[in-house]
């Protein structure tokens, strides 16, 4: 890790190492130690700040006429689906074939990676090494949708069904690398996050490729950016936490 991704770290352990009872609110299956540990997205969702899917939400809502909350839903049911069959596709090492009780879009998605998995199978030696796979510190956690060699080289993948590529998936896959370099000394040689189109077969890829310098340095300043969110997370634990003491005082106090 770099001297400034190192010094961040320290600065997270001094939290947490001063303060063991912090108590985490937010719904997450992880844990390190017995302490539960935010997960990665919901720290990205609560730190950075999305016009974009604000203006989205206005236009469901004025233009479309449709519940916000039943469209997410809906988008994340996409997902979900969509990443059960690529699951399925890694396991058994074998296509889907009942599409029966898949959404159309969920379908097309699993076509489309199922178009990308053959294209870069006929032009690179392929290797599986994680599909699915949780890894957990003692600052966060988070699960990798896959880990693999393209070449002899280890590529970080993210699949997205999205409709647009944003920072957070950048700082995802950096938090995630992170992750793989502590938890496991794994040093990876790029990142992919890799765009499933929901309406015909298609796709995008979106590519780090930490040989090249530039990448390198974009990649670095991303871990950095994560490390910092996850520092102001915890910064702001300890200020709701130091919030509350206080309304109890004055409730003591009149």
């Amino acid at each position: 890790m770099s001297p400034n991704n190192l010094q961040l770290i320290n600065c997270l352990d001094n939290i947490i190492n001063t303060n063991p009872n912090l108590f985490i609110n937010e719904e997450t299956e992880y844990f390190f130690e017995g302490r539960k540990v935010p997960r990665v997205t919901n720290m990205l969702s609560r730190g950075i700040h999305n016009d974009s899917l604000m203006d989205w939400a206005n236009y469901i809502g004025r233009v479309k006429h449709q519940s916000y909350g039943s469209v997410i839903n809906k988008s994340l049911n996409i997902g979900s689906q969509t990443h059960e069959c690529i699951d399925y596709f890694f396991h058994n090492n074998a296509e889907v074939s009942n599409y029966a009780k898949l959404d159309i879009e969920a379908k097309q998605a699993y076509l489309s990676f199922s178009q990308w998995y053959r294209d870069i199978n006929n032009t690179a030696q392929i290797e599986l090494i994680y599909n699915e796979h949780p890894l957990v510190s003692k600052y966060y956690g988070g699960t990798l949708d896959a880990l693999m060699k393209f070449n002899g080289r280890v590529f970080l993948i993210d699949f997205k069904t999205s409709n647009s590529i944003r920072i957070n998936y950048a700082l995802q896959v950096a938090a995630y690398a992170i992750l793989l370099e502590m938890a496991e000394n794994i040093q990876i040689d790029g990142c992919l996050v890799l765009q499933l189109s929901k309406t015909s077969i298609g796709y995008n890829e979106f590519i780090i490729d930490l040989a090249n310098p530039e990448q390198n340095q974009y990649f670095e300043n991303c871990k950095n950016s994560f490390l910092s969110l996850a520092l102001w997370y915890y910064n702001l634990a300890l200020s709701e936490v130091g919030y509350s003491n206080i309304l109890e005082w004055d409730k003591k106090r009149w």
